[in-house]
């Protein structure tokens, strides 16, 4: 069993996701804990966040109030309905939320039934709940569930497989779940501009466009995303990010591009990345540089005008989860270079050795490009000799 935790602050976005598949018959409210419910048992968005608001509007500190789990049983265990609420319980139980509110929806939008849980993180008394070491503590708990109820043990490969996204797909009739869910997990990754966002997003057939307007005089910024077909071109309904909330719109957006600019000048991984690129420029293609880079678990793109020339490069670092524009990691990662490289003409990466010069002695390089000796010929470097100025002759005057 896989246990996916998320956190926002938007009660409303996350309930409404979950009502939606209700009404699309893709799910249903499977229990309510700590929660009034309606006589005719009918959900009712209102009552819930009556509901929800009793304890969020206690809470003055806590940012992110939300919690929302998903447990996915592994698709050969069979459950009864008793034993899915059984689980939902002691999960929460232990998870130190069995007194506060949550609601249990059971959905069967995909091949196997899983349950989404959504409650607050904030007590009756407006307390954060306790969420130290969140995620190692509930794998302990799935861990338990699993030898309890005889189920099969996720693995770190199951795991891995649940968090792989996929392109959209904008031929089927489900293609605002696909994009809500794939943008919710990209904006994760850190990126430096809207450019460098849309890169990342074209990789999974989505694009994200801004939105300018005015409410009761006031002028607004917001986001709209859109599927994309096999030639990259907008296709189908577009919808805004405020349908989804605050955590895939515009302020998130922004926030994420100035804190990744702070980072990105003082990482690492940056390092790893450049020589990691470097050790597949020996490439005879644009295919085959690609190919190489994937099984690094690394993405590329190359922009081209209408005459086929590369004039922009972004790297994606699916590992670390960062974004980067060719020219930003440096001259050698320049879209210049990799359209010589593709073309017959490579242009020369450099990688330089510091040494100390001798005065009146010409510098050593070690210049390569991809590990192949270039021709060199560099320049002597002198020492600059001291000059005195002339002293001025002062000017005797005449006596008369």
């Amino acid at each position: 069993m896989v246990a996916k935790i998320t956190s926002g602050s938007n009660i409303y976005g996350v309930l409404k996701y979950n009502l939606d598949k209700v009404q699309e018959d893709k799910a249903d409210v499977f229990m309510c804990e700590n929660m009034i419910e309606r006589d005719d048992k009918i959900p009712d968005m209102d009552l819930m966040l009556d509901c929800f608001n009793t304890y969020l509007n206690n809470n003055n500190r806590t940012q992110k109030t939300v919690f929302h789990v998903s447990l996915n049983p592994h698709p050969d265990d069979h459950l009864s309905d008793e034993q899915l609420k059984e689980i939902a319980q002691e999960y929460m139980y232990k998870m130190g939320y069995g007194n506060q509110p949550y609601l249990v929806f059971k959905h069967r939008d995909i091949e196997r039934e899983h349950l989404h849980i959504v409650s607050v993180r904030v007590d009756e008394q407006g307390v954060k709940i306790n969420d130290s070491y969140e995620h190692r503590h509930s794998k302990q708990i799935t861990d338990a569930l699993e030898k309890k109820y005889g189920l099969k043990p996720s693995t770190p490969e199951e795991e891995k497989k649940m968090n792989v996204l996929k392109a959209v797909n904008y031929k089927t009739n489900d293609v605002k779940r696909q994009i809500r869910n794939t943008v919710k997990e990209l904006i994760k990754y850190r990126f430096q501009s809207v450019k460098e966002f849309n890169a990342l997003l074209s990789l999974y057939n989505i694009g994200c466009g801004e939105v300018k307007g005015e409410v009761n005089g006031k002028p607004y910024t917001g986001l709209i995303y859109f599927a994309l077909d096999e030639q990259g071109k907008p296709t189908g309904t577009r919808f805004k990010a405020s349908l989804w909330g605050k955590q895939i719109g515009y302020e998130t957006l922004l926030h994420n591009i100035e804190s990744s600019k702070n980072e990105h000048k003082t990482l690492e991984i940056k390092e790893q990345l450049k020589q990691e690129i470097l050790t597949c420029m020996d490439s005879r293609n644009m295919e085959e540089f690609k190919r190489k880079l994937k099984d690094k678990n690394i993405d590329v793109i190359f922009r081209t005008n209408t005459e086929n020339r590369i004039y922009g490069v972004t790297f994606i670092d699916h590992r670390n989860k960062y974004v980067f524009n060719g020219s930003k990691l440096g001259k050698q990662f320049a879209a210049n270079v990799f359209h010589g490289l593709f073309n017959g003409s490579p242009a020369p990466i450099y990688k330089q050795t510091e040494q100390k010069a001798e005065p009146g002695k010409m510098v050593e390089s070690n210049t390569d490009w991809c590990g192949l000796l270039l021709p060199t010929d560099p320049a002597p470097i002198y020492e600059k000799e001291k000059m005195k100025k002339p002293k001025k002759r002062k000017k005797r005057k005449r006596s008369i």
